[in-house]
Protein backbone atom coordinates (compact mmCIF):
# COMPACT_ATOMS: atom_id res chain seq x y z
CA UNK A 1 0.00 0.00 0.00
CA UNK A 2 2.49 2.56 0.73
CA UNK A 3 5.83 3.55 -1.42
CA UNK A 4 9.03 1.61 -1.17
CA UNK A 5 10.43 3.92 -0.04
CA UNK A 6 7.95 4.53 2.99
CA UNK A 7 8.77 0.91 3.82
CA UNK A 8 12.36 1.26 4.05
CA UNK A 9 12.20 4.41 6.03
CA UNK A 10 10.24 2.25 8.35
CA UNK A 11 12.10 -0.89 8.83
CA UNK A 12 15.74 1.81 8.97
CA UNK A 13 13.99 3.38 11.67
CA UNK A 14 13.99 0.10 14.00
CA UNK A 15 17.11 -0.57 13.12
CA UNK A 16 18.49 3.11 15.00
CA UNK A 17 19.88 2.57 18.67
CA UNK A 18 20.11 6.74 19.19
CA UNK A 19 17.01 7.61 20.66
CA UNK A 20 17.53 11.36 19.79
CA UNK A 21 18.37 10.23 16.17
CA UNK A 22 15.04 8.44 16.43
CA UNK A 23 12.88 11.07 17.40
CA UNK A 24 14.15 13.55 14.52
CA UNK A 25 13.22 10.96 11.76
CA UNK A 26 10.35 9.40 12.83
CA UNK A 27 8.77 12.77 12.14
CA UNK A 28 9.82 12.76 9.41
CA UNK A 29 8.79 9.66 7.91
CA UNK A 30 4.71 9.77 9.32
CA UNK A 31 5.14 13.35 7.27
CA UNK A 32 5.87 11.21 4.30
CA UNK A 33 3.06 8.22 5.18
CA UNK A 34 0.74 11.25 5.30
CA UNK A 35 1.16 12.23 2.07
CA UNK A 36 -0.79 9.27 0.98
CA UNK A 37 -4.18 10.10 2.23
CA UNK A 38 -6.53 12.40 1.14
CA UNK A 39 -6.35 16.07 1.93
CA UNK A 40 -8.70 18.53 3.04
CA UNK A 41 -10.42 20.32 0.29
CA UNK A 42 -9.14 23.42 1.27
CA UNK A 43 -5.57 22.25 0.26
CA UNK A 44 -6.84 21.17 -3.02
CA UNK A 45 -5.36 23.41 -6.15
CA UNK A 46 -7.54 25.10 -8.11
CA UNK A 47 -6.58 22.98 -11.05
CA UNK A 48 -7.22 19.96 -9.82
CA UNK A 49 -11.09 20.16 -10.79
CA UNK A 50 -9.78 20.81 -14.30
CA UNK A 51 -11.69 23.77 -14.77
CA UNK A 52 -15.03 23.18 -12.21
CA UNK A 53 -15.30 20.11 -14.48
CA UNK A 54 -15.56 17.55 -11.20
CA UNK A 55 -16.58 17.74 -7.68
CA UNK A 56 -16.80 15.42 -4.50
CA UNK A 57 -12.63 14.58 -3.53
CA UNK A 58 -12.54 11.04 -3.18
CA UNK A 59 -9.23 10.35 -2.64
CA UNK A 60 -5.64 12.28 -3.11
CA UNK A 61 -2.75 10.14 -4.25
CA UNK A 62 0.93 11.26 -3.64
CA UNK A 63 2.68 10.11 -6.99
CA UNK A 64 5.93 12.22 -7.59
CA UNK A 65 7.32 9.83 -10.43
CA UNK A 66 4.41 10.44 -12.72
CA UNK A 67 5.34 14.04 -13.46
CA UNK A 68 7.59 12.26 -16.06
CA UNK A 69 4.71 10.98 -18.10
CA UNK A 70 2.12 13.50 -17.41
CA UNK A 71 4.05 16.73 -16.76
CA UNK A 72 2.22 18.96 -14.37
CA UNK A 73 -1.46 18.43 -15.50
CA UNK A 74 -3.15 16.33 -17.04
CA UNK A 75 -7.25 15.84 -16.89
CA UNK A 76 -7.21 11.96 -17.30
CA UNK A 77 -10.80 11.57 -17.12
CA UNK A 78 -12.60 8.55 -15.72
CA UNK A 79 -10.94 5.10 -14.30
CA UNK A 80 -12.58 2.19 -12.42
CA UNK A 81 -9.62 2.38 -10.21
CA UNK A 82 -7.22 -0.18 -9.12
CA UNK A 83 -3.33 -0.42 -8.11
CA UNK A 84 -1.23 2.50 -8.88
CA UNK A 85 1.45 3.99 -7.77
CA UNK A 86 2.52 1.63 -5.26
CA UNK A 87 -1.78 2.26 -3.87
CA UNK A 88 -4.96 1.84 -4.11
CA UNK A 89 -6.66 4.23 -6.03
CA UNK A 90 -10.61 4.78 -6.21
CA UNK A 91 -13.07 4.84 -9.54
CA UNK A 92 -13.76 8.10 -10.68
CA UNK A 93 -12.39 10.96 -12.57
CA UNK A 94 -8.80 11.50 -12.21
CA UNK A 95 -6.97 14.51 -12.40
CA UNK A 96 -2.97 14.90 -12.20
CA UNK A 97 -1.63 18.50 -10.14
CA UNK A 98 2.01 17.79 -9.71
CA UNK A 99 3.11 15.76 -7.55
CA UNK A 100 -0.80 14.42 -6.72
CA UNK A 101 -3.69 12.50 -8.34
CA UNK A 102 -7.01 13.68 -6.75
CA UNK A 103 -9.85 11.55 -7.88
CA UNK A 104 -13.69 12.82 -7.68
CA UNK A 105 -16.54 11.02 -7.79
CA UNK A 106 -18.64 12.92 -10.20
CA UNK A 107 -18.74 15.15 -13.37
CA UNK A 108 -20.19 18.67 -13.54
CA UNK A 109 -22.59 18.90 -16.31
CA UNK A 110 -21.85 21.68 -17.86
CA UNK A 111 -25.18 23.32 -18.35
CA UNK A 112 -24.18 23.87 -14.40
CA UNK A 113 -21.91 26.32 -15.19
CA UNK A 114 -23.38 28.03 -18.08
CA UNK A 115 -20.58 27.54 -20.87
CA UNK A 116 -18.44 28.74 -17.88
CA UNK A 117 -20.49 31.79 -17.25
CA UNK A 118 -19.51 31.06 -13.51
CA UNK A 119 -16.72 29.76 -11.79
CA UNK A 120 -15.21 28.04 -8.43
CA UNK A 121 -17.70 25.53 -7.81
CA UNK A 122 -18.47 25.72 -3.60
CA UNK A 123 -21.33 23.30 -2.92
CA UNK A 124 -23.58 21.30 -4.66
CA UNK A 125 -27.17 20.83 -3.06
CA UNK A 126 -29.16 17.84 -4.04
CA UNK A 127 -32.79 18.88 -3.41
CA UNK A 128 -34.92 16.64 -6.03
CA UNK A 129 -38.06 18.40 -4.08
CA UNK A 130 -37.42 21.73 -5.98
CA UNK A 131 -38.14 20.47 -9.76
CA UNK A 132 -41.70 21.48 -8.87
CA UNK A 133 -40.98 25.20 -8.90
CA UNK A 134 -37.59 25.47 -11.27
CA UNK A 135 -38.49 22.67 -13.37
CA UNK A 136 -34.94 21.05 -15.09
CA UNK A 137 -32.98 24.17 -15.34
CA UNK A 138 -33.21 27.53 -13.69
CA UNK A 139 -30.45 30.12 -13.32
CA UNK A 140 -31.49 31.89 -10.12
CA UNK A 141 -28.11 34.05 -9.76
CA UNK A 142 -26.63 35.52 -6.43
CA UNK A 143 -28.43 34.29 -3.44
CA UNK A 144 -26.99 35.30 0.28
CA UNK A 145 -26.99 32.18 1.52
CA UNK A 146 -28.94 30.19 4.21
CA UNK A 147 -31.07 27.30 5.12
CA UNK A 148 -32.47 25.81 1.45
CA UNK A 149 -33.94 22.13 1.45
CA UNK A 150 -32.48 20.93 4.82
CA UNK A 151 -28.81 22.10 4.46
CA UNK A 152 -27.19 25.54 4.64
CA UNK A 153 -26.86 26.71 1.05
CA UNK A 154 -23.63 28.93 0.80
CA UNK A 155 -23.41 32.81 -0.59
CA UNK A 156 -22.65 32.84 -4.33
CA UNK A 157 -23.78 32.37 -7.96
CA UNK A 158 -26.96 29.57 -7.95
CA UNK A 159 -27.46 27.57 -10.40
CA UNK A 160 -30.41 24.79 -10.92
CA UNK A 161 -30.04 21.83 -12.69
CA UNK A 162 -32.39 19.03 -11.84
CA UNK A 163 -31.91 17.64 -9.09
CA UNK A 164 -29.00 20.16 -7.90
CA UNK A 165 -28.42 23.18 -6.90
CA UNK A 166 -24.82 24.32 -8.17
CA UNK A 167 -22.92 27.10 -6.44
CA UNK A 168 -20.12 29.15 -7.73
CA UNK A 169 -17.82 31.98 -6.14
CA UNK A 170 -17.91 34.04 -8.61
CA UNK A 171 -19.14 35.14 -11.70
CA UNK A 172 -17.02 35.48 -14.87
Amino acid sequence: MFHHFHLSALMALKTLTSPSLKNFIKPLIIFGLCQNFNVQAGNVPTQATAGDRYAGLRQTLYCPQDKVKYGIFKDYGYWDGGRWCGQTGVSGYWVWVEPNWYVWSSKIPEKAHMKHKYAGLQQVLKCPSDERKYDQFHEYGTWQGGHWCGQIGKKGYWVWLNPNWYVWQKKN
